[in-house]
């Protein structure tokens, strides 16, 4: 349970961080000097490796990232049974 919501949450990350460096290079053309304009590619470009680079990066940690997501799932299973609600 703890991946998926883990996954959800980093899945959406890379989209944001996509999707800002996509509408940067879509709106560069509104911007008024070649200076900034180029600096506004640069950086979305910048934005768009780094989406990438985080999924990559997640391809590749996947079972190490379950593994984790799964011990700490069990020790807040341990904790919930030895402390019980009153």
């Amino acid at each position: 349970m703890f991946y998926d919501a883990a996954w959800l949450f980093f899945a959406l990350g890379v989209a944001i961080l996509i999707s800002i460096g996509l509408l940067g290079i879509v709106f560069c053309p509104a911007i008024p000097h070649s200076i900034f304009r180029a600096m506004a590619v640069i950086l979305s470009v910048l934005i768009i490796f780094t989406g990438v680079y985080l999924s990559f990066r997640w391809n590749s940690e996947k079972a190490r990232i379950r593994t984790l997501t799964q011990q700490a799932e069990e020790s807040i299973q341990r904790y919930n049974a030895t402390h019980q609600k009153k």
